[in-house]
């Protein structure tokens, strides 16, 4: 089962893994690029996290003047 759009609650994971014995995978994505651009899969899964970047794309961060830390992976 996978879930975009919005985060999935820790209690909905939970009810969902008790009834089904499945995992809920998210990916994550932004409204200006795609719906997906990062996915939790079940070899690379940390609860709390948005996953990895998807094949084939690419990142770049930008330091932000005035906000310590931005841009830093």
């Amino acid at each position: 089962m996978c879930a975009g759009a919005e985060k999935v609650k820790p209690e909905t994971c939970q009810v969902f893994a008790d009834k089904f014995g499945r995992r809920i995978l998210e990916g994550y994505g932004a409204t200006e690029t795609a719906p997906i651009l990062s996915f939790n899969t079940l070899m690379h899964f940390k609860t709390g996290t948005v996953g990895l970047l998807l094949p084939g794309i690419l990142r770049h961060l930008v330091s932000v003047e005035g906000i310590n830390g931005a841009g830093a992976w």
